[in-house]
């Protein structure tokens, strides 16, 4: 085998494999966000621009049985809960949770630490496991 053919055929199995990867993600994405529950809440409660509240940035959650480590943006605002998910390589639309459709389900945990797990919805849709801190955050949060 030649120094060309070897490369050649070195740069066929490197894109081939890329291309793999690049596509088993896509599909593993797309199944877990669905599985997840976030595309019917996405429809249910859209958000506009982030609102006004107390920011958590960079937080662990659950939606379902799909984890989002260290990629969530969590504002406790008046309206409701806003979370805002960040993905590489995808974009999910943010959501704007009214505060009535959050029930409280029992502690639970997330990534070995203390946590509470809601029902979003009624009928519930999907739930959402969220740390602690997140959830006194809301429990304490003022009334508007």
């Amino acid at each position: 085998m030649t120094l060309y053919a070897g490369f050649a055929f070195f740069f066929i199995v490197a894109a081939g494999c890329l291309l793999f990867l690049a596509a088993f993600y896509f599909f593993l994405t797309r199944v877990l966000t669905g599985s997840s529950g976030l595309p019917r809440l996405a429809a249910l409660y859209p958000a506009g621009e982030q609102p006004a509240g107390q920011t958590f940035q960079a937080q662990n959650i659950k939606l379902g049985p799909v984890r989002w480590r260290f990629s969530t943006t969590v504002v406790i605002a008046s309206e409701g809960l806003y979370l805002k998910i960040g993905q590489a390589f995808a974009r999910h639309p943010p959501l704007l949770i009214p505060w009535e459709q959050l029930r409280p389900q029992g502690e639970t945990l997330l990534y070995w630490g203390r946590a509470m797990r809601f029902a979003i919805g009624e009928p519930a849709i999907t739930t959402l496991v969220t740390p602690w801190h997140l959830y006194e955050a809301m429990r304490d949060r003022p009334r508007g």
